[in-house]
């Protein structure tokens, strides 16, 4: 049986494959005591690119990676030896009883099983380290989860191998014409990455906010159902042109926009449209038009769509939710009672060159988020603000500073405080965001909010946020605003957008955060109306300067 299946007799066939293991095992095993330091490191510089790539704030040292605070270190028995040495058997084994593979084709998969290996290796050290830090808990090598993800990688590696196989065969045979539509999609959801990592996170809630937490209801629901509504439509290719030509769009555009601004929100709008242009190709423009509600529905799942609900209609998250269930059930109901089963029986046949466009784009999109994953943040200096301790009969005394605040100070007059706090962006916007983000978290709820204008100091119109918030009868009053060296501005969403222009004019700024605050004054903005302005004049490097201030100035801690 096994002669007429694969065209030779059982004895060579078991030889082959024993020499075969015996000196891939054996080479294996020597290269590891050479070089298995190397693949250590390797491994972790692959995972640290990886877990960056997908958002995690990571540092490493050599071959120990710190995440949060969270330290792991590739150990030998994780340097991707073993599953080099099980990916080359198996390809082995698969290139000696495939009939199909000539000898140049055989030696081709059992090479390619190499960096398969090595790239799976680094992939499964990633999605450990991920994992571990979504769960807060160390997945450690004697737990079941470690030997769960071993297992799926290891599958994962066979289908990639059998994969590989079919295409070489088709190769050798002369049949290169095959469709990029899943080849495509996987690319499209890799750029995707970073944004769907951003969700997990902010769905996950941190102990300042959790106004996220039950969002990704929306976006699953949303992401189910149009699913769900495609599998029950009928194929309709006759518009796959408008399709194309709206994600070659997308795509070009959102790598225009990502290159000179690198944004979460850019990838979330490109993920509609890019579902809604490869829904477009397939079941064409009616299909795509009715299944439209189902995109507002997974909208309603995007982080900081509460908080901008709550800051719109001054309202509490438990009412925001609501609302949006109510809006989310209406355009759900919509789309069950416009669905109609059509079968097109005429659709001409997708040509299989239609996704190479596709995948190109898609190409171009990963290589700018890569290019942009490499870039070393020049204005990352360390700040301090030059800034008056004395301001009319106002005396200011220095907090504790954290993070990215480069000043941090409360200001005495008799028994009325105000505090000043400076929030640096140092070039990326991600390190600044509102004041109700972190005060909701601590149970703080909103009493009033509001836009308001007035002149400062030096009889400029300024546009801020006014916000009042009450814990245990405790009501804090807060003035902020969004500034750099090019614009001002008193919203987040006027921040990002406006951050957005700026960078794709070329302009990339370095954007501050100013907080005003107080607990007992009655008319904050008078305060405000006094304070110097802050501006770019009054950076200081402390690669230049050290914490320079007045002569008759006292620092007060």
């Amino acid at each position: 049986m096994f002669k007429k299946l694969y065209g030779r007799s059982l004895i060579p066939a078991l030889g082959i494959i024993l020499c075969s293991f015996l000196a891939i095992s054996e080479t294996i095993d020597f290269a590891n005591e050479l070089w298995g330091t190397q693949l250590r490191l390797i491994s972790a510089i692959f995972a640290e690119n990886i877990l960056a790539f997908t958002g995690f704030n990571i540092e490493r040292d050599f071959t120990i990676l710190k995440v949060a605070d969270m330290t792991f270190d590739i150990i030998p028995a994780c340097n991707g030896s073993k599953a080099i040495k099980v990916t080359m058997l198996c390809s082995c084994l698969m290139a000696v009883i495939t009939k199909d593979l000539n000898p140049i084709s055989k030696l081709k998969l059992i090479a390619l099983s190499l960096p398969l290996a090595v790239t799976l290796n680094g992939l499964r050290i990633s999605a450990l380290i991920a994992l571990s830090s979504w769960s807060g808990v160390i997945i450690h090598a004697d737990t079941p989860m470690h030997t769960v993800l071993g297992l799926i990688f290891f599958a994962l590696s066979i289908y990639i191998l059998t994969k590989l196989s079919d295409q070489i065969i088709s190769k050798q045979k002369g049949l290169r014409e095959f469709s990029l539509f899943f080849p495509s999609l996987l690319l499209l959801i890799i750029c995707m990455i970073p944004f769907l990592s951003a969700c997990l996170r902010d769905w996950q809630g941190t102990s300042y906010n959790t106004n996220d937490q039950w969002s990704f209801v929306f976006f699953l629901w949303g992401t189910l159902a149009y699913i769900y509504h495609a599998k029950l439509s009928s194929k309709n290719h006759s518009q796959f042109r408008y399709g194309l030509f709206a994600a070659g769009f997308t795509l070009i555009g959102t790598s225009f926009v990502y290159f000179h601004s690198p944004s979460n929100y850019v990838l979330g709008i490109a993920f509609l449209l890019l579902i809604s242009s490869l829904n477009l190709i397939e079941f064409g423009s009616q299909n795509t038009y009715r299944k439209s509600p189902l995109l507002l529905i997974i909208f309603c799942g995007f982080p900081k769509t509460n908080e901008k609900i709550m800051e719109l209609l001054n309202l509490h998250i438990d009412q925001v939710l609501i609302i949006k269930f109510c809006i989310c059930f209406i355009l759900f109901t919509v789309v069950l009672l416009k669905y109609k089963k059509e079968v097109f029986t005429c659709t001409p046949p997708l040509p299989k060159t239609s996704y190479n466009f596709i995948f190109l784009l898609s190409s171009l999109l990963l290589g700018v988020q890569l290019y942009h994953l490499k870039q070393v943040n020049t204005e990352s200096l360390e700040e301090k603000i030059y800034y008056p301790y004395y301001i009319n009969d106002w005396e200011g005394f220095d907090l504790n500073s954290e993070g990215n605040e480069v000043l941090n100070r409360l200001y005495k007059k008799d028994d009325l405080a105000a505090g000043l706090m400076v929030i640096s962006s140092q070039g990326k916007r991600q390190n600044i965001h509102t004041p109700e983000y972190c005060q909701f978290g601590i149970g703080w709820d909103v009493l009033s909010r509001e836009t308001i204008t007035f002149s400062d100091a030096n009889s400029h119109e300024k546009s801020v946020s006014k916000l009042k918030l009450v814990r245990d009868d405790l009501v804090r009053e807060f003035i902020y605003w969004f500034q750099s060296e090019h614009s001002q501005c008193a919203s987040y969403s006027e921040f990002i957008s406006q951050d957005t222009l700026l960078r794709i004019q070329g302009k990339k700024s370095l954007w501050k955060l100013v907080i005003v605050w107080s607990d007992d004054l009655d008319h904050l903005e008078n305060f405000v109306k006094i304070i110097p302005p802050i501006n770019s004049a009054s950076l200081i490097s402390l690669v230049d300067k050290k914490c320079e201030f007045p002569q008759n100035a006292v620092t007060k801690k």
